[in-house]
């Protein structure tokens, strides 16, 4: 994978000042340096990866020689046992080595999947975020739509009321002529 260079030393920019911060005592979490470069978790844990190998070098195998007091008093006897010694050391550190290489692999897989996990959670949060966003703005268009529906009929029941108010007083005023001109016409007439 490929790495934009100056995403590289922010992390490990990051990485160093939080080591140092920490007296050299314990080195940082991927999280701890992921938030502080502001990188996404995929390409710090990588970028991580290289950087913890650069602080722990490789164990080299000691050779050390017998002290000369020893040497004098059981030379021979003394010289196998320190090689054998020696010799026993190096295994278990081999293969403690290679037991750490095969946990740091594991590691680094397990880091790897979480990373990608974290990642799509993340896409998936933003597209919930925009759904619920769309989905509010879409309900308050239909509530600025029935509210400008509703005034509209607020507006036609008054101007229906005020029609009925008009038309019952000229049904009154029709009613009262019809009343004037029945009187009229049951007068006798001269």
């Amino acid at each position: 994978m490929e790495i934009n260079p100056e995403v590289r030393d922010r992390i490990i920019d990051a990485a160093e000042r939080l080591y140092a911060e920490a007296n050299r005592e314990r080195l940082p979490t991927v999280d701890q340096v992921r938030r502080a470069a502001r990188a996404d978790m995929n390409t710090t844990s990588i970028v991580m990866r290289e950087w913890r190998r650069a602080q722990t070098a490789r164990p080299a195998s000691v050779t050390v020689d017998v002290p000369e007091r020893v040497q004098e008093v059981m030379q021979a006897a003394v010289a196998t046992v320190w090689r054998e010694a020696q010799e026993l050391a190096n295994e278990s550190l081999a293969a403690a080595q290679q037991a750490w290489e095969v946990e740091r692999a594991e590691a680094d897989t397990l880091r790897t999947e979480l990373a990608e996990a974290y990642e799509q959670q993340a896409v998936e949060l933003e597209a919930c975020k925009r759904q619920l966003a769309d989905a509010q703005a879409a309900a308050r268009a239909e509530i600025d739509r029935l509210t400008a529906e509703l005034e509209q009929m607020r507006e036609r029941v008054a101007e229906a009321r005020e029609h009925a108010a008009r038309l019952a007083g000229q049904l009154e005023a029709c009613q009262q002529q019809n009343k004037e001109l029945m009187a009229v016409l049951k007068a006798p007439q001269t």
